[in-house]
């Protein structure tokens, strides 16, 4: 196994659109960046979930699981947030 590893992507941080403009923060702009990512070879993605409506982070079970659903759904990467 010499000269594998896994890649792990990071897609946002705690503090959303203002300060990193081009981060995702919606659902769907998570689980298509996180889906982007695995097609692209990360094997592992970790994000955190927003309020689009006050763009703060959220932390709402029902709202990561929409998300971890939605990148399981479309492709095979360990996700967490």
């Amino acid at each position: 196994m010499a000269g594998q590893c896994w890649l792990e992507v990071a897609l946002n941080g705690p503090w959303g659109k203002r300060r990193q403009p081009h981060v995702p923060v919606s659902v769907d702009e998570i689980v298509n960046d996180a889906v982007a990512c695995v097609e692209a070879g990360a094997a592992i993605v970790h994000f955190h979930a927003y309020d689009v409506a006050t763009g703060r982070q959220k932390d709402d079970a029902d709202l990561y699981a929409a998300i971890v659903d939605g990148v399981r759904s479309r492709c095979d990467a360990i996700v967490y947030p």
